[in-house]
């Protein structure tokens, strides 16, 4: 027992281990051949007949030898009781217990691998010990700075958790059990509805994906209302110590990736989250990148000027402009990666609109610092500056509801949670090996680049071995979020054209499940819109008792109209409860009653939306089943408000679909007219309505009422309002049109000239664009954004006097290292 308990350290003995099947495995080092402990690991392999008979267990010869035997130096494995081996994988067995338990989901947990020579464990309460040559434990050696491999964790038993265990067997039986019930249940409905034969099986097909979300959406409620009130972490997550940012030395990066966005607010954001690091002494631990692939002329100034704003109060903030030409924001990291990501041990990757507090800041970093383990740390972000009516309605539903959402998808995710893309930390090193991503096969929406690039990259951290968790106990991460309905579409179809794109990676072998979950409910939701209309049509013409056809028509309708929102169906209803029961609601410091007002009053707006919401995404469907590519353009953040015009010319197919619906149940089945009124009313109306979501002055007169008031607004914090005094005066030192400036302001020239060497190097098409765009400028002629942008690269043609002296650009040293393409699939 002493010579264990020398081989883990102080890491208590799991009360139950689990079996590990018994071989004779050479190591890798030494060619020894190693025995296995005694006891139930090589005992019988006990399951039920029907499943032994359908997953037969290898056999295996089966050897007993003391574990104290086990040599000196050698780490042990993952059942506490044998040698771990390098390279070996133990998978749980298949027996009627994993199935029931659910265990059976998470066959990658047990991996046990000695990481460059050295091997570690975790104890229970989540602690990394690592293990020299002598086989004493050596605190601090769990992890290798800046190695791409995941340290080794000991499994915990049977119950490592009860969240772990609750999430277990909510996707290995309740999940299917409900599922199942709630299928019975809609095929009662359908049947009492008058429907039989094929139009029955039809419409029952097409209410699957409905159920999923049904069921996904209650099961996460279930689970987060339950983790929210016990406050609980996973037992594999270590809280650092109150006194951890006294010992922290590393430096980490903060990096926005931008492309034509607000530079004056991206700018300020840096500037108000370095004060806030200077009043916790620690603006020293980081250093802000800005990576640009912009093309617009005049945001390619403004953001070299904003940096030389920058540059004079701090020497920790750099501004690069992307080389490389393919690519989207994934382009951006990866070329920051490639070029300094040797230096830093983990970055926090931002969006242009993202905000974080030091404290923050700081908790991430520890997060990392206190668990190894762990590739990527997800924090929740609250969203802020909504200005619109509808801006407001996304506001309030995140505050309400999203905090619930994220800790049930801990619960049943584990360590293979979700990536939002930003306002998350990453450990570089596995990052960059593993993270790596390829151009599909094929054109575009089906292949060409990664859309949504996030749900792989985590899934790619989890299948290497590294945790994924997703941190709701954080607090002080903010974003915007779209202003108006125009540009939430507009996200919302790159979204589905990326995750539809996804399900080509379904195949991608060793993948966690987890991940694969999102794949299919992510793509099954953004098409399940014109399964929606659909499914309501065949109602409509083979129902034949209208009470229970116009109950299976609202159900469906109700469920899409939950899962198609920010979170996933079912939790909407009761956010608001939940966070008053688990004290967010009476901490904020906002009116109970308003507040539950405020609650009802989102309701009924997401209802009014609901039908232009599903037409749209109906169109979307079918434009990417079209072969349309949507691209990846840049959000108008800050919102400008739509016009009568603008809005006619996109809802002018909502309003005659409407006026034909209206005809066409007028005519046939006029019973489901009463029924279809609401939404045949949102449909005909839908360009005031969408006028006067997407209008700042009814925003603005919201707010003045106390209408969808949100803590943020009711007590905003010091660093959103100094980050909005710092852009309205940076704003006001750019110029009103910044590419000319560049050409005839000396102190934009200068600027400017500074930044030409560190450009991409010209070609000749390149100095031939420059000429031919310098030719008409001087002729007075108007120039595109194209030659614009080619007269920017090369401005010695146009300019008329020699800049000044130059300031001075500076970047830290480059330690080029190339990411790797992971082959996902079948890539060009």
């Amino acid at each position: 027992m002493s010579s264990l308990a020398g081989q883990i350290g102080d890491s208590p003995l799991p009360r139950k281990p689990r079996p590990v099947p018994g071989s004779r495995v050479p190591r890798a080092d030494h060619g020894q051949t190693l025995p296995k402990a005694p006891g139930r690991a090589g005992a019988r392999h006990r399951s039920s007949p029907v499943l032994r008979a359908c997953f037969p267990r290898p056999s295996e010869p089966e050897l007993s030898a003391p574990v104290d035997r086990i040599p000196a130096g050698l780490p042990v494995g993952a059942d506490g009781r044998g040698p771990a081996v390098p390279g070996r994988r133990h998978f749980q067995p298949f027996t009627l217990g994993t199935v029931l338990t659910g265990r059976w989901l998470d066959h990658d947990r047990s991996e046990v691998r000695c990481v460059r020579g050295r091997c570690s464990s975790v104890a229970e309460g989540g602690g990394m010990t690592g293990r020299s040559d002598t086989g004493t434990a050596v605190p601090g050696q769990a992890g290798h700075h800046g190695s791409d491999e995941a340290p080794v964790r000991r499994e915990h038993g049977w119950r490592a958790g009860s969240q772990r265990f609750s999430g277990r067997v909510v996707m290995g039986v309740g999940w299917p059990l409900c599922a199942g019930a709630a299928l019975i249940g809609y095929h009662a409905l359908l049947e009492a509805a008058g429907m039989t034969g094929a139009a029955l099986t039809t419409a029952l097909v097409l209410s699957v994906p409905f159920v999923m979300f049904l069921t996904t959406g209650a099961w996460t409620w279930a689970l987060g209302v339950v983790a929210a009130v016990r406050r609980q972490l996973p037992e594999a997550v270590r809280w650092p110590d109150p006194d951890f940012a006294e010992g922290l030395t590393a430096v980490t990066a903060v990096v926005f990736p931008i492309k034509n966005e607000d530079t004056a607010q991206v700018f300020a954001n840096i500037a108000a989250m370095r004060e806030s690091l200077g009043e916790a002494a620690a603006e020293h631990l980081f250093d802000f990148y800005v990576v640009s692939n912009s093309d617009d002329p005049d945001c390619l100034i403004e953001e070299e000027l904003a940096w030389h704003t920058a540059s004079q109060e701090s020497a920790r903030v750099f501004y690069w402009r992307r080389h490389r030409e393919a690519g989207r924001k994934p382009a951006n990291i990866a070329e920051f990666c490639e070029r300094w990501g040797s230096r830093y041990e983990c970055m926090v990757v931002m969006d242009a609109d993202s905000l974080m507090t030091a404290d923050c800041l700081l908790t991430l970093v520890g997060l990392m610092e206190a668990n190894p383990r762990s590739a990527l740390m997800q924090s929740l972000t609250d969203v802020v500056n909504g200005r619109t009516l509808f801006a407001r309605l996304q506001q309030f539903s995140g505050w309400s509801d999203k905090r619930i959402v994220a800790w049930g998808e801990r619960v049943w995710q584990g360590p293979a949670a979700t990536y939002y893309g930003h306002n998350a930390i990453i450990r570089i090193a596995p990052f960059m090996a593993h993270c790596g991503l390829p151009r599909l096969s094929g054109p575009a929406p089906f292949g060409g680049d990664v859309l949504s690039h996030d749900y792989v990259e985590a899934a790619l951290l989890r299948r290497a071995g590294w945790d994924v968790w997703l941190i709701p106990e954080l607090h002080g991460s903010y974003e915007d979020c779209p202003a108006t309905l125009e540009e939430f579409f507009r996200r919302d179809r790159r979204w589905c054209q990326g995750d539809i794109l996804n399900l080509r990676l379904l195949t991608t072998p060793k993948l966690p499940l987890a991940g694969r979950i999102r794949f299919v409910l992510s793509a099954l939701r953004d098409m399940s819109a014109p399964m929606l209309l659909t499914l309501c049509a065949l109602i409509v013409v083979f129902a034949d008792s209208p009470p229970y056809a116009a109950a299976a028509i609202f159900i469906a309708f109700l469920v899409w109209d939950f899962s198609c929102r920010m979170s996933w169906a079912g939790v909407p209803a009761f956010g608001l409860g939940i966070s008053l029961a688990t004290g967010t609601a009476r901490q904020s410091g906002l009116p109970l009653m308003r507040s539950f007002a405020n609650s009802v009053l989102v309701q009924i707006l997401w209802a009014v939306a609901a039908p232009t919401r599903l037409l749209t995404y109906t169109g979307f469907a079918a434009q990417i089943l079209c072969g349309r590519d949507v691209g990846w353009s840049t959000p108008r953040r800050a919102g400008s408000p739509s016009t009568l015009r603008r809005s006619t010319r996109l809802y002018w197919p909502h309003v005659l679909t409407g006026l034909a619906t209206l005809s066409a149940l007028v005519i046939l089945h006029s019973w489901a007219l009463w029924w279809f009124a609401p939404a045949l009313l949102a449909w005909i109306t839908t360009v005031p309505l969408t006028l006067a979501f997407d209008s700042p002055h009814v925003g603005f007169l919201a707010r003045r009422a106390g209408v969808l008031l949100t803590p943020e607004e009711h007590t905003p914090p010091k660093i959103m309002t100094r980050a909005h005094e710092l852009g309205h005066a940076l704003r006001g030192t750019l110029p009103h049109q910044p590419w000319q400036a560049a050409l005839n302001d000396p102190d934009v020239m200068a600027v400017h000239h500074a930044f030409l060497p560190h450009q991409a190097p010209l070609t000749v098409a390149d100095k031939e664009a420059a000429a031919a765009a310098a030719t008409r400028y001087r002729a007075g002629n108007e120039l595109s954004d194209t030659q614009m942008t080619a007269l920017l690269r090369d401005p010695h043609q146009a300019w008329t006097t020699t800049p000044p002296a130059a300031p001075t650009v500076y970047y830290p040293a480059v330690h080029a290292t190339r990411m790797p393409e992971q082959q996902l699939t079948r890539t060009k």
